[in-house]
């Protein structure tokens, strides 16, 4: 496990809306590693007006460094000068980081850590998917991405498919109203046409790692025992939360934040993950609290067009 940063700042790039996205992660962030040395991770804002959107990377940090490091200012420049960026702004505290976005009012020091990771997968599939000339993420890719995330962080089936549960019982419960999905494939052949893009993601950034799971698993029984005495969260649900939060970021890397009806096709991705996932005879148990929506007592979960709220 990398050495924890002594701090992370970020900072917001903007593009022009929808077409510049695609060249600003491929070119600005994934044709190499940008910022080396550093640990560092993207993630899409909410659009401001629908001419131009922005993403936020995050970058570790040590305390005496300034706000924006000579390194990450250079290549912020370049971002500028290549017409790849419109603006960059230095920000002290990252928007994903927020500590109302956490149970117990605290980003564990694994998660941006597990974050990176993510950006990294989603950057090599991205520039995949767009020598093929796809925009978006086909949706067995993201069914493939899901299930490796939890299978990384849940080792037990049935936490997982539990967690799982979970994850749908959230995004059910913000999506707007009336938003429907398309139908699923059987979750068998869905995660079996993307056997490929797993290779591709695990080459990039492999999501296996013991200690940044066993990180999270220790900040979800801190956080548990932090609103127990008012919330009555318990360590599997703050664990839920967590896992849930990385999941969906990266559902939005690779979707897009403007997709249709995304929440909702999410949600029926999780929720047929799960059934694949529970052990037989387990299906009907009960998800993490009971589907108790706590994944950050301030947050009310994912906004259309808004990887923040949900993470």
């Amino acid at each position: 496990m990398r050495r924890a940063a002594a701090c992370w700042a970020a900072v917001h790039l903007a593009f022009p809306a929808p077409a510049g996205r695609l060249p600003l992660l491929c070119l600005g962030l994934g044709a190499a590693d940008p910022l080396p040395g550093r640990a560092w991770y993207f993630v899409d804002l909410p659009a401001a007006d629908e001419a131009s959107a922005s993403i936020e990377v995050g970058f570790a940090r040590e305390a005496v460094e300034p706000l924006l490091p000579p390194a990450v200012e250079a290549w912020a420049h370049a971002l500028l000068r290549a017409g790849w960026a419109v603006a960059a702004r230095p920000v002290a505290a990252p928007a994903l980081l927020a500590p109302a976005l956490f149970p117990g009012g605290r980003p564990p020091a694994a998660y941006p850590l597990l974050l990176a990771r993510g950006s990294h997968r989603a950057l090599a599939l991205l520039g995949a998917l767009a020598a093929r000339g796809l925009s978006a993420a086909p949706e067995a890719l993201v069914a493939a991405e899901l299930a490796a995330t939890y299978r990384a962080l849940i080792p037990r089936r049935a936490a997982r498919a539990a967690a799982l549960r979970w994850h749908a019982t959230w995004l059910d419960a913000v999506a707007p109203a009336g938003a429907v999905p398309a139908p699923l494939a059987p979750a068998g052949a869905v995660l079996d046409d993307a056997t490929g893009w797993t290779a591709v993601a695990d080459a990039t950034a492999a999501l296996e790692d013991a200690a940044l799971r066993r990180g999270l698993a220790r900040a979800a029984v801190r956080a548990a025992r932090a609103m127990a005495a008012d919330e009555g969260c318990d360590a599997a649900t703050a664990r839920a939360a967590l896992v849930a939060r990385l999941a969906h970021v990266q559902v939005v890397r690779l979707w897009g934040p403007d997709a249709p009806a995304a929440l909702a096709r999410e949600a029926a991705l999780a929720r047929a993950l799960a059934a694949r996932e529970a052990p037989r005879g387990t299906e009907a148990l009960a998800s993490p609290a009971d589907g108790q929506i706590v994944a950050g007592r301030a947050a009310a979960g994912p906004r259309r067009g808004s990887a923040v709220k949900a993470t």
